[in-house]
């Protein structure tokens, strides 16, 4: 027991020291002493908003953890998300059990090998074999919306939304064969969304700790960090689809199955179950909450919700044709979704400095040292989005932006983040945002319930790796003339 306080005190004293690497760096003193209070930080959902104003406070360079730095600069993010890199114990796999998934890999030559499955089955023309199975859930989430009003003509919109999500992943990685989750049918009564946004936070929180979430993991029967039930789910569902070999249409499995020459073996059955739980909530919890937060902006803000409604109108006379991928590229709506990017995307990434260390803003960063941009605060700086940085303005991202003088500086917008870690799915995201809200635009004319206030609902927004919502996004939907489907 001496051993152990004195090891503990003389480990808190000398990060607290002068001798310690990131001595120099500024920061609120206590955070030094120990991650967990970065971890109970992050458990609140407003890390970015603390971190914000840490920035203001302190500079471009803030400690926030005995070997944790912030970095709120534009200039850092090639550096921070560079090749050289690396991912730390934030991305360790649960239960350290050796399976290999995209998302956990932290060996830089084992992730790329297995970023080309992922590549391969995210190009263009794979693209293509995902857009009808889109099309046709987003068809029946037209239907869902309208078949739960109330009497008031209310419905949760973020539900369905989500429920859409999930069930688009379904058909899309497992071709939808013989798994019987209709979310949009049947409502969620396992809790699988609110499962997997924990699970999220749940790593997002601990990976802070990861000794600690191993602890958790180990323990028999653990829910702690509610992921088990989710891979058992995601699990069956890989098994069932692996067992089908009359798959109707090519999914996302089937080029997992078929790995390019450079990728080396086919995963193992353990690697494609993880991997399953890597894409079924990657794939559908951020696509579904952008969405939730896209729709928000555009009924808290009328005036572009009619401006977006004319512009699709214009481009589809019929609004009961399909939608035409290369049609939706329409500035205007690209303009909306652009902005609920960087109003809506506090990501904290962190990465660890490689030997050698490196160099950020002209100031030399040890090895070791795990940093992470504060994108929070590149999304609403002056000195990147000028004027109103803190305004959902769509406009500042069409030609001409919000005048002369605006600043749009597109760059520091990490939604998808960058570099050989970014997410493969960007494509397929944009595709399918574009395709859901001028889908709905065009189906509905929507209002908030009287109940919901904007700032009541964006009070209630938090992060935590997956966006948390405190309030049901509640909306009064009226069906315009001439839209069924």
């Amino acid at each position: 027991m001496i051993y152990l306080t004195s090891l503990v005190l003389c480990t808190v004293a000398y990060r607290f020291s002068p001798f310690h690497p990131l001595a120099a760096y500024p920061g609120p003193i206590l955070w030094r002493s120990s991650s967990m209070i970065l971890a109970i930080v992050s458990s609140s959902g407003y890390r970015h908003l603390i971190l914000n104003d840490l920035h203001k406070k302190h500079g471009t360079f803030v400690r926030i953890g005995p070997d944790v730095l912030s970095v709120n600069s534009s200039q850092a993010i090639s550096v921070i998300y560079g090749p050289k890199m690396l991912k730390g114990d934030a991305y360790t796999s649960p239960g350290r059990t050796g399976d290999v998934a995209l998302f956990f890999q932290q060996d830089p030559t084992i992730h790329a090998k297995r970023k080309v499955l992922w590549t391969n089955a995210l190009t263009r023309s794979a693209l293509r074999e995902y857009y009808a199975p889109m099309v046709k859930r987003t068809d029946q989430l037209v239907k869902c919306v309208e078949g739960r009003l109330n009497q008031a003509g209310e419905v949760d919109l973020g539900a369905c939304i989500m429920h859409w999500a999930f069930d688009v992943m379904g058909d899309v990685i497992f071709g939808g064969c013989g798994n019987d989750l209709e979310l949009m049918r049947d409502g969620d009564p396992h809790g699988l969304v609110n499962i997997g946004k924990k699970s999220e936070a749940g790593l997002d929180i601990f990976g802070n700790i990861p000794w600690l979430m191993d602890i958790l993991w180990h323990l028999s029967e653990s829910e702690a960090l509610n992921l088990r039930r989710l891979q058992r789910v995601c699990g069956s569902m890989m098994r069932t689809r692996l067992r089908n070999k009359n798959v109707q249409q090519r999914d996302f499995t089937s080029y997992l199955l078929e790995p390019d020459i450079d990728a080396g073996d086919r995963p193992s059955s353990s690697d494609l179950e993880l991997e399953a739980l890597v894409a079924v909530q990657g794939g559908n919890d951020n696509p579904g909450s952008q969405l939730i937060m896209a729709m928000f902006f555009l009924i808290a803000h009328q005036p572009v919700l009619r401006t977006l409604q004319a512009k699709l109108d214009a481009a589809f006379p019929d609004p009961t044709e399909t939608l035409d991928a290369r049609a939706l590229a329409i500035p205007y709506l690209d303009a909306v979704i652009n902005e609920t990017f960087r109003l809506s995307s506090p990501w904290f990434l962190p990465r660890v400095v490689p030997p050698g260390g490196v160099c950020v803003n002209g100031r030399s960063i040890p090895k070791g040292t795990i940093v992470a941009l504060a994108s929070y605060s590149q999304h609403v700086s002056e000195e990147n989005f000028f004027p109103d940085p803190l305004s959902y303005r769509p406009e500042r991202w069409l030609p001409g932006g919000l005048g002369p003088g605006s600043i749009l500086n597109k760059s520091v917008v990490t939604t998808f983040t960058s570099g050989p870690h970014g997410c493969p799915g960007r494509g397929f995201a944009i595709q399918q945002m574009r395709h859901v809200i001028a889908r709905l635009v065009l189906a509905f004319d929507l209002t908030l319930s009287p109940s919901l206030s904007p700032g009541m609902f964006l009070k209630g927004f938090r992060n935590i790796r997956s966006h948390m919502f405190d309030l049901p996004l509640i909306v009064k939907v009226v069906r315009r003339r001439g839209t069924s489907l």
